[in-house]
């Protein structure tokens, strides 16, 4: 979702840093790159690299981001990837299902759903909260299931390498940006 579906890269660097003021410490948009959309096993290693972050990483809660998010982004709307509703509405009038599946936290993923300026109605939703979080498979192969859909006739949209893997690993076709 993050990243594919709306611009909120920014506004977890910003929350990030802004919590790491508090600890004297600043991360670097180099830095940030390199584990946004990556899971816990980049975060791990900027942790690793610097402590203080670990900090900072459990500080920066879903219920931080509920509140910031409107500060962020003044109108609905205003997060959405171009091009986001015209896709929304072409899967919906081909009468393709519908599934998020993102390791963000799940009632963060509700909200910007709420947010989006326009309504969308999935089939599913699953998060890294529901089961082990992407590169790991088990999270798409369970909405397959699910939605009893072959994971041969899964198309996955993604942005970031860990869901691309995730669908590889599958056996889902990628779409990625």
């Amino acid at each position: 979702m993050d990243g594919l579906m709306v611009n909120t890269e920014m506004m977890y660097f910003n929350l990030f840093n802004m919590v790491g003021s508090k600890y004297d410490f600043q991360l670097s948009l180099d830095e940030y790159s390199k584990i946004t959309g990556t899971g816990p096993d980049n975060a791990a290693i900027v942790i690793q690299k610097y402590p203080k972050f670990k900090h900072i990483k459990e500080e920066v809660t879903a219920e931080m981001v509920k509140e910031y998010f409107p500060k962020f982004f003044n109108n609905p709307g205003d997060a959405n990837k171009s091009g986001l509703k015209e896709l929304y509405e072409y899967l919906k009038a081909n009468n393709y299902k519908i599934a998020i599946a993102s390791n963000s936290f799940k009632e963060i993923i509700k909200q910007t759903l709420n947010y989006l300026g326009f309504e969308m109605q999935i089939e599913l939703l699953m998060t890294g909260e529901d089961m082990r979080p992407k590169p790991n498979p088990d999270i798409l192969l369970k909405i397959a299931e699910i939605l009893d859909v072959p994971t041969e006739e899964c198309l996955v949209l993604e942005d970031s390498r860990v869901g691309i893997e995730a669908a590889n690993r599958a056996n889902m076709k990628v779409g990625y940006i």
